[in-house]
């Protein structure tokens, strides 16, 4: 619920000039080989977020639990580490964050807006109540 304001957002640019909200992160860097490898793991919601999920960790025997950034600053969208909460790739390459299933990590790409609300906050549960609190 946080993200709702971006999701609107990003739906009504596809409506407007067409593309994909959810999307494959080769979509945004065609010219990048390795990002067209982990294509389950590796996706891009909107234009700005990059999210990184441990989907097929575990199955068939996999053990490496590697999310794929490529090349420029991408910073955790809700972060808790501070100054450790960003990645600056200088060459694209994989990071090795976690061991466990289904993790997922959402990080926003260096000079995104993305517009958001503490819903915590003002305790909405749904849209309408989002709504009813909007500035």
């Amino acid at each position: 619920m946080s993200l709702i304001r971006y999701y609107y957002s990003e739906m009504a640019h596809v409506s407007r000039h067409g593309g994909a909200f959810f999307k494959p992160l080769f979509f945004d860097y065609p010219n990048d080989i390795d990002a067209y490898s982990h294509q389950n793991r590796n996706i891009m919601l909107g234009n700005h977020l990059k999210l990184g999920i441990l989907s097929d960790y575990g199955s068939s025997g996999l053990t490496n639990a590697n999310i794929y950034f490529p090349v420029g600053l991408w910073c955790e969208v809700f972060n808790v580490k501070g100054t450790q909460g960003c990645i600056d790739q200088k060459v694209a390459g994989d990071i090795s964050d976690s061991n466990n299933p289904w993790e997922f990590y959402l990080h926003m790409r260096e000079g995104s807006v993305v517009p958001m609300q503490d819903n915590k906050v003002i305790k909405a549960h749904s849209t309408k109540e989002t709504q009813e609190h909007a500035t």
